[in-house]
């Protein structure tokens, strides 16, 4: 016989998951999601981000620990078709170097922007939030985070947790959103194209 108290337990819990999570989900799914503000005073603009216009392109180099989230976010992000992100080859100019570091500070990642013509950019993942026990260790902790710092690669900003987005400047718990929202693609084309 089961256990009622847990099951009642478990019940409660997937309501209010359900309830906490019901507005992005709904917002996620809509066909015509609109472009969402920047918080506070950023901006999203081409120039603020480690797209090669030529291209446009992010090249990337250096393998990390977590390749296969990276592997991951990457096609979820190329699936919108305008910047083509990409290992760096002979042929192309390295935009974005990924670099492992673990040190206990609250961060997970970041995205490090150099801003000159040619510089390489820069995104850094905290093995000491990304590897076990910690929160965002899982699979969709680890996309939600490497999937976000490529976003700002793309040149998108933190959204307001009023919205669904990828961008959102700390998830809702463990509710990882793993891959970009109707909202994010929003920004993305009104961004690109």
């Amino acid at each position: 016989m089961p256990d009622r108290a847990g099951t009642a337990l478990a019940v409660a819990t997937a309501f209010a998951l359900a309830a906490v999570w019901a507005p992005y989900t709904a917002a996620a799914s809509s066909a015509a999601a609109a472009a969402a503000p920047c918080e506070g005073t950023a901006t999203e603009t081409r120039g603020f981000s480690s797209v090669d216009l030529d291209g446009p392109e992010i090249a990337w180099t250096e393998s990390t620990k977590y390749d296969t989230a990276r592997t991951a976010v990457t096609k979820s992000w190329n699936a919108l078709g305008r910047v083509k992100i990409m290992a760096d080859t002979a042929t192309t100019v390295n935009d974005l170097e990924w670099r492992d570091y673990s040190k206990a500070d609250h961060r997970a990642a970041y995205w490090e922007r150099h801003g000159n013509a040619g510089a390489t950019d820069y995104i850094y993942l905290n093995a000491s939030k990304l590897d076990p026990p910690a929160v965002e260790s899982d699979t969709s902790g680890r996309l939600n985070v490497l999937g976000h710092e490529l976003g700002h690669a793309l040149g998108l900003c933190h959204k307001s947790r009023d919205v669904a987005s990828i961008l959102w400047a700390a998830p809702r718990s463990t509710l990882w959103v793993t891959e970009p929202t109707d909202v994010d693609i929003a920004n993305y084309r009104k961004l690109w194209g």
